[in-house]
């Protein structure tokens, strides 16, 4: 006679967080109440077998945001990279009056304002070597007007002050300008050099 066994619901909570703010909750839970037929060791052990396969699974998801904000550039100062993660101020106007922000974070983002016109869009960015790539999302300002999916390919300039340095990251260099080149979607738009300084 198989006997039956009655498992109250639990629920694990896997926290990952990264150093600029916390990721969403994962919440992985059996239903309640869950009855489970006891059929011998080898059902039990499969059960306990895809439980571990699925907390090593989220497990393995916190190098990827701790990746994100440690990514390093080559720079000539810097041979070993130079972290540059954080907030820019182009220094430049785009396409006129425009002045552009824009932060390199795990949720990249961008802020237009200039002209009446206020847009606040998202980003997507990469880097490998001594190239920074970034995709501006294409984005509503209101009133019909929109920004358009521009790109820039970003290489690192002057580092910050070695005590400045110390504050944000102790012990690693940490880049306080980006030299890149903004390239307009719009056709018979053309190319333009822009610098852009740490502003956080």
């Amino acid at each position: 006679m198989q006997n039956r066994q009655t498992h109250q619901a639990f629920a694990q909570q896997i926290l990952v967080r990264h150093a600029h703010g916390t990721a969403p909750v994962l919440i992985f839970a059996l239903p309640h109440p869950v009855t489970v037929r006891k059929t011998g060791e080898k059902t039990m052990s499969v059960v306990r077998l895809l439980l571990a396969a699925f907390a090593a699974f989220i497990l393995s998801l916190a190098p990827v945001f701790a990746e994100d904000i440690s990514t390093r550039v080559i720079v000539p100062d810097a041979p070993g990279g130079a972290l540059f993660s954080g907030c820019y101020r182009v220094q430049q106007n785009l396409y006129g009056p425009y002045r552009m922000t824009f932060c390199l974070e795990q949720r990249g983002t961008y802020s237009v304002r200039g002209g009446g016109v206020r847009c606040d869009g998202r980003l997507d960015w990469s880097a490998k070597g001594r190239d920074i790539s970034v995709k501006l999302r294409r984005t509503s300002c209101g009133n019909g007007v929109a920004w358009s999916a521009d790109t820039m390919t970003c290489r690192g300039g002057a580092l910050l002050p070695a005590f400045l340095a110390k504050i944000v990251v102790p012990d690693l260099p940490v880049l306080q300008t980006l030299r890149c080149t903004y390239d307009p979607q719009p056709k018979g738009e053309k190319s333009k050099d822009i610098t852009a300084r740490r502003i956080d």
